[in-house]
Formats: structure tokens, C-alpha cells, sequence
């Protein structure tokens, strides 16, 4: 139980330290790629953290960081070529609007984590690996295939305006 509220903290840090470099530059370009930063140091240090990490705890670390660095690739191109993110327009210049955002994504990215924080801290060893791993292959293919596409679909529609 305690893992889970070390992982809290963990990502609540992390997009803290990035809120205050965001609002200090007025940039959006630490926003997304934190996002999956924050899944990628988690997994990392709960892989450490865990003692003595076997090949399940390998793996769902491979897998996590593998998933991690293909999003935060693909939104770091993103925001590279759009140099700036109109989502956070109206509320970029208010202290409290651009923390609640912050926050929100620690809490989000601290939840979507639950799932491999128990993966990587149990003592149990699942039946589930050997399917986790089938599904994990089949979504990030679709990702990866998506992204490309949409992309894709964005750089055709910017050329006929």
C-alpha cells in the first residue's frame, strides 16, 4: 500500500517541478512530454524499488517505457512543429488555472499507473503476463499505425488551406 502513495508522490513531484518551469517560461513544451515522462520514471523507479525484479518485472518495465517513449516521441514532434499548444491559451497566464491543469494530469497519470504499480510490487505472479503481453503488442501497433495516420491526415488538410 505504501507503493501506491510513494507513486502518488513521485508524480506529483515531477509535475510540480514541470508546472513551475511551464508557468515561469510560459511554454508548453514540457506539458505533454511530461505526461509520458512521468509513466517512464515511474516504472523505472518502482522496477528498482521492488528488490529483486524478475523477468515479469522486466518486462512490463520494457513494456511501459516502449509505450512511454513512442507517445512522448510523437507529442514532443508535435509540439516542436506547433511551437505552441492553443489548449492551454486561456488559461497559460493564471497561476491557478494552469496548476489545476497540473494537477490534474499528475492525478490522471498516477491512476492510469495503478495497473503496472501492482504489477511491478505484487508477489503474486499473475497468469495474466502472456496475454497483458499480446494486448500490449496489438495496442501499441494501433497506436504507432494511428499517430502515423493522423499526422499524416494533418500535414494533407494544412496544404489545401
Amino acid at each position: 500500500m505504501i507503493t501506491i502513495f510513494l507513486s502518488l508522490f513521485f508524480v506529483l513531484a515531477l509535475n510540480l517541478i514541470a508546472y513551475w518551469w511551464a508557468y515561469k517560461n510560459q511554454s508548453d513544451k514540457l506539458t505533454d512530454i511530461t505526461y509520458s515522462v512521468c509513466f517512464i520514471l515511474l516504472s523505472i523507479f518502482l522496477f528498482f524499488y521492488n528488490g529483486q525484479p524478475g523477468l515479469p518485472e522486466l518486462i512490463l518495465t520494457a513494456m511501459v517505457v516502449l509505450w512511454g517513449l513512442r507517445l512522448g516521441g510523437f507529442l514532443l514532434f508535435r509540439i516542436l512543429s506547433i511551437k505552441k499548444d492553443e489548449r492551454f491559451d486561456d488559461f497559460r497566464n493564471s497561476k491557478s488555472g494552469f496548476l489545476k491543469f497540473w494537477l490534474l494530469q499528475a492525478f490522471s497519470i498516477w491512476f492510469l499507473s495503478l495497473p503496472f504499480v501492482i504489477g511491478l510490487t505484487t508477489s503474486e505472479k499473475l497468469l495474466l503476463h502472456v496475454p497483458a503481453l499480446i494486448l500490449f503488442i496489438a495496442g501499441w501497433l494501433l497506436e504507432t499505425i494511428s499517430d502515423f495516420q493522423k499526422y499524416s491526415f494533418k500535414q494533407r488538410y494544412e496544404k489545401t488551406q
